[in-house]
């Protein structure tokens, strides 16, 4: 297995250097020729969607499509399938931030009580408490 970090996840998807974009396809070519799967870290996944929202201007729905084409691929392998599966359909259905729904299922992983936060977006969210 190999990894990729958030920039060459980005070069993959956005394909605006072409000439980074073709060495990412090349390694990506290369370990599907050779068996081999991907890993994506929470923090990829993190900064991936807040570079497609924050620096390229990408529509929610668009941020959207690409997380679940990234977790459908059989290529690519994740810290926890079920946390990127949940924070993909909290992010889907709500309005907080994809991060956020990954923090909150972390705490839930680590048997947290509730995690605080002052972010009214998750006061729906079972695994959030807000702080007033």
């Amino acid at each position: 297995m190999i990894a990729i970090d958030t920039n060459l996840l980005l070069r993959y998807f956005i394909e605006d250097d072409i000439q980074q974009s073709d060495l990412v396809d090349r390694l990506i070519r290369n370990a599907i020729d050779s068996d081999e799967n991907v890993f994506i870290s929470d923090i990829v996944l993190c900064e991936f969607v807040w570079a497609l929202r924050c620096a390229y201007n990408a529509d929610k729905s668009d941020v959207i499509r690409a997380l679940e084409e990234i977790y459908s691929a059989i290529l690519f392998r994740f810290q926890n399938n079920e946390r990127f599966k949940y924070a993909l359909k909290k992010f889907s259905q709500k309005s907080g931030d994809f991060s956020d729904y990954m923090l909150g299922y972390i705490g839930f992983n680590y048997h947290v009580r509730t995690t605080y936060t002052f972010d009214k977006k998750l006061s729906d969210n079972d695994y959030f408490t807000l702080l007033s």
